[in-house]
């Protein structure tokens, strides 16, 4: 063999060891890859099937609770049931008197529909769909339930000690990227602020508040005009009179403001910012509620809702 021809044959087989490393890596990287997705899609997947448990059992909780207040409505109110009342208007002490009357065993069965909102015992407290005595034996940090009917947006409220933990793991503590539908830690947990304000992850999934950036659209705001806001103290419905996409570094999120001005001010901007017409009167010493989530427009941006909280009768 001539020394061209050894010095070729050492060339090949090192380009062909060289390929095959190369082969190598890559496989292994795609496997990595692979295995990332995977993780991914499964914690996503846990997180989904946690949620949906919660609100595939709500529905009957809010039926029991709907049964049960119209048991247990009378005219007349003795001074022991309005002191009660006063109690769970605050906000501080909704469902007393079903940590007082069942276990926490009974508690847990009334969210899955089979005692659900015992506190309608006590004559004259607000009621809600919402056992929420049953919800904190699952999610301690539950202030509240979220809902807009036809859409995934079904989903618990919590708050946290600060503004990082609930966007890494869901409502009763578990870590999962989903995270949870979070009160800002600004705002009070009864939602008494002018602008009570809420933040969940845009999920490419859809879940969470993935649906959240649909009201861009008037003809999904004219099929969603109405959000629920369940609460401890009473439940309320949420008219929508702006959605659009703000500087999340600039936007500030207020939750009051120095005078009626300046709360007129930061209406206005919203509503001229909504792409179309709602016709919801907005007025200095109404409460607002502000639904916000990730948008992709550019660096930082945020997609908000903005609505105007009124009790709601049913």
């Amino acid at each position: 063999m001539t020394p061209n021809k050894r010095s070729a044959r050492r060339h090949g087989g090192a380009r062909r060891t060289l390929c095959a490393v190369a082969l190598l890596f890559c496989l292994a990287g795609a496997a990595f890859l692979g295995k990332l997705a995977a993780d991914e899609w499964l914690e996503r997947r846990a997180g989904d099937d946690f949620y949906a448990g919660l609100a595939a059992r709500a529905p009957a909780a809010r039926q029991d609770a709907r049964t049960a207040a119209a048991a247990t409505r009378v005219p007349d109110v003795n001074s022991a049931s309005s002191a009660n009342a006063a109690e769970a208007m605050s906000g501080a002490g909704a469902n007393s008197a079903a940590a007082d009357s069942a276990s926490s065993a009974n508690a847990a069965e009334a969210l899955s529909g089979a005692g659900s909102n015992s506190a309608a015992a006590d004559v004259g407290a607000p009621q809600s769909e919402i056992d929420f005595g049953a919800l904190r034996q699952t999610c301690p940090d539950a202030v509240g339930w979220l809902r807009i009917a036809g859409t995934v947006i079904d989903y618990p409220i919590v708050q946290g000690e600060d503004n990082d933990f609930y966007l890494t793991h869901l409502a009763d503590g578990t870590p999962n990227s989903s995270g949870s539908i979070m009160l800002d830690r600004a705002n009070a947990g009864d939602f008494s602020d002018t602008v009570s304000i809420l933040h969940g992850h845009h999920m490419r999934s859809g879940s969470m508040f993935g649906d959240l950036d649909a009201y861009e659209d008037e003809a999904f705001y004219r099929a969603h005009p109405t959000i629920r806001l369940c609460t401890p103290a009473g439940d309320c419905d949420v008219a929508v009179f702006a959605a659009y996409t703000v500087d999340g570094y600039a936007f500030g999120y207020p939750t009051s403001f120095a005078d009626e001005a300046s709360f007129d001010a930061f209406v206005r901007r919203a509503v001229s910012a909504t792409g179309y017409e709602t016709g919801v009167e907005v007025a200095w010493g109404d409460r607002i509620l502000l639904l916000s989530t990730c948008a992709y427009a550019y660096d930082g941006a945020r997609f908000v809702v903005l609505g105007k909280i009124a009790p709601s009768d049913s």
